[in-house]
């Protein structure tokens, strides 16, 4: 009964394969370096569990490389986009071929390119062309690489930032420049977005949608109620997955599992932040699971992915929330969210189609006892369903879970 990560994000720096301008323009990368072994121990935890990899090649850059890595325009250098992007496509087709190819990481199934390029993660200085002309001619140069290379991995893009109206703004404008100038290239697109409130969650991810012109929309950073702040009905994970699902969108990932970095390029820790346990690395972190865990990892653990949402008919008032996934052929799991009232609560959920098979409850509410282990809630209940969900719960504030797996 632990949460099952079904995709995770894995950032990768391009430096961490060379030491030396030299061996990087040569193809000689080390993919023996303690670095590296580093990053295996992360696939390999990652392939074990089951989890499909979005790769996310170049983020940062690492201070010794910084000098013929960097472009000589960009003066925040461990910001740089990368100077030579022939080189760059070149060693990101190479870690491919040694990842999924010579060492069996086959769960590495999608790729993207550096962070919130609409922010400063992605930053090309005083060179002539925008920063979307730049991110797309690098785009062009891998895509043709990775083709060449009869490489099997999909392309999402463009991890654009979230925040404020501004980046909005931007995100949607670079969703229509890339569908425009990059057709055919991507296989779903990807947005960022924070602590935003129910009717601007909903306004921005129309506009994002209908940028996108029919491809996936998909949210690979999210984050809602911080650990220190007073939870609301309003600002949750579960009140943005289900109100965005309702809508289409066609995935979501949160930010993040454990909040601690390398301290080179970019050394930063977010303890007491929105991230799912202190790393292990903190001290007492072994019994800092936080509630965002439990919240979160109810819908990791029971929706599986590729699944399908499906429309629910709901009876219910103003105070109620949820969504329904399809999964494989005969399978469901329905997300309900309720918030506090007064009295008891009776739910009915007509879902459609005839399931006729037995469902299992799991309620999660606040506070929940925690505990070192991490373990999720239990079975409360067990219905028998044929097209309708029908069941009595109390007052209290809760996310409920009823699934057939």
């Amino acid at each position: 009964n632990l949460v099952r990560p079904h995709v995770v994000r894995l950032w990768f720096q391009p430096d961490w394969l060379a030491q030396t301008y030299e061996q990087y323009k040569n193809g000689e990368y080390n993919f023996n370096s303690e670095k590296m072994y580093s990053v295996y121990k992360y696939l390999d935890a990652f392939k074990e569990a089951g989890c499909e990899i979005e790769f996310n090649f170049g983020w940062k850059v690492s201070s010794h490389a910084q000098e013929w890595y960097s472009l000589p325009e960009e003066p925040m250098k461990r910001n740089s986009a990368p100077k030579e992007l022939d080189l760059f496509a070149k060693c990101c087709v190479a870690t491919l071929k040694e990842l999924i190819v010579n060492r069996g990481y086959d769960n590495i199934k999608y790729l993207t390119f550096y962070n919130e390029p609409t922010g400063g993660d992605f930053c090309i200085g005083g060179i002539k062309n925008s920063k979307m002309e730049y991110w797309a001619m690098m785009l062009d140069e891998c895509y043709k690489a990775i083709k060449e290379a009869e490489l099997d991995i999909k392309f999402w893009g463009m991890e654009v930032a979230g925040g404020s109206y501004h980046y909005y703004e931007l995100s949607v404008d670079w969703i229509k420049y890339m569908n425009e100038h990059c057709p055919d290239k991507f296989d779903a697109f990807t947005y960022h977005r924070y602590k935003v409130d129910e009717q601007t969650a909903l306004m921005e991810f129309s506009g994002h949608l209908d940028a996108a012109d029919g491809l996936p929309m998909i949210l690979t950073e999210s984050g809602q109620c911080y650990s220190n702040e007073t939870y609301s009905f309003d600002l949750n994970h579960v009140q943005l997955f289900c109100n965005l699902t309702n809508s289409g969108l066609s995935g979501a990932l949160i930010w993040c599992l454990s909040g601690i970095s390398i301290t080179d390029p970019c050394s930063f820790t977010m303890r007491n932040f929105i991230d799912m346990w202190d790393s292990l690395q903190f001290d007492g972190a072994i019994d800092n699971v936080r509630e965002v865990y439990y919240e979160w990892a109810m819908l990791c653990r029971y929706i599986p992915n590729h699944c399908k949402s499906v429309r629910t008919k709901v009876d219910c008032g103003n105070d109620m929330r949820c969504c329904a996934f399809k999964i494989g052929e005969d399978d469901y799991t329905v997300v309900v969210e309720l918030d506090s009232a007064d009295s008891e609560r009776n739910i009915k959920l007509n879902l459609g189609e005839n399931i006729g098979k037995k469902m299992y409850r799991h309620i999660y509410k606040r506070p929940y006892s925690r505990n070192g282990n991490a373990l999720l809630p239990p079975v409360s209940k067990e219905i028998f369903v044929n097209d309708t969900i029908e069941d009595t719960v109390g007052g209290d504030y809760m996310e409920i879970v009823y699934t057939t797996i």
